[in-house]
């Protein structure tokens, strides 16, 4: 329950969230508050952690094929391998060289440095914690509850996510980005044409990475009042 001094002066706030924690928390908020929460903005976000499925030569990189987990199995996963076979001796360096690359954060290359030495500067075992809970959250069965108007504003990753086949020439997915698309749009596209639920928005910002405000800060602020406004 919401203790009366968080909620003092607040009548149906608009919660507006960015990147992984931020989503599951905002998710969190409007799912379990309904009736205290006025709207949900997500920026580049990412609603559960998408486990691809492992293909015949053994490895787990089948992206167009997700693996799928029930929430018990996903916490199981995190318990067994991820937090004592990886995450419990992973260095710093490992981590940073691992983790979402500047790029990935912003079209410009200054801008996306200082963003990725924002991001690093979090001590390790915070970013681990975080990651862990993403990894081991599972929304996909409650898109229909969600009551909330909330809009999803998804980067189209310009100039980083496609690439030309050396063959036919014709654009196809990079295959060192692929996670970008599975992590940030797919399950969010699957979520609205699965729950049909009227009170997902969808809006994609033409080129920008995840932090879309700051490589179009024009068509995020519109997308963005266009949502208030109705």
């Amino acid at each position: 329950m919401i203790q009366k001094k968080y909620i003092e002066k607040l009548d149906r706030p608009v919660i507006l969230a960015h990147f992984v924690t931020g989503t599951q928390v905002a998710l969190n908020l409007a799912l379990n508050y309904p009736d205290r929460i006025g709207r949900v903005i997500i920026i580049g976000g990412s609603p559960y952690r998408f486990y691809p499925s492992q293909k015949k030569d053994g490895t787990w990189s089948d992206w167009e094929n997700e693996k799928k987990y029930t929430p018990e199995q996903r916490g199981r996963l995190v318990e067994t391998f991820w937090a004592p076979k990886w995450f419990k001796t992973v260095t710093k360096k490992t981590w940073d060289s691992n983790m979402w690359t500047p790029g990935d954060y912003c079209l410009d290359s200054t801008a996306g440095k200082d963003l990725f030495d924002a991001s690093a500067a979090v001590p390790l075992q915070v970013m681990i914690r975080y990651l862990i809970e993403w990894m081991a959250y599972d929304v996909t069965g409650k898109y229909n509850a969600l009551k909330v108007p909330t809009l999803v504003i998804m980067p189209d990753f310009y100039g980083i996510l496609l690439t030309s086949d050396s063959l036919t020439k014709q654009a196809v997915v990079n295959p060192s980005k692929i996670y970008l698309k599975y992590f940030h749009q797919e399950p969010w596209i699957e979520a609205k044409k699965v729950s049909g639920n009227p009170m997902l928005t969808l809006v994609t910002i033409p080129n920008t990475r995840l932090f879309t405000w700051y490589d179009n800060p024009g068509a995020t602020d519109q997308a963005i009042f266009n949502f208030l406004g109705e």
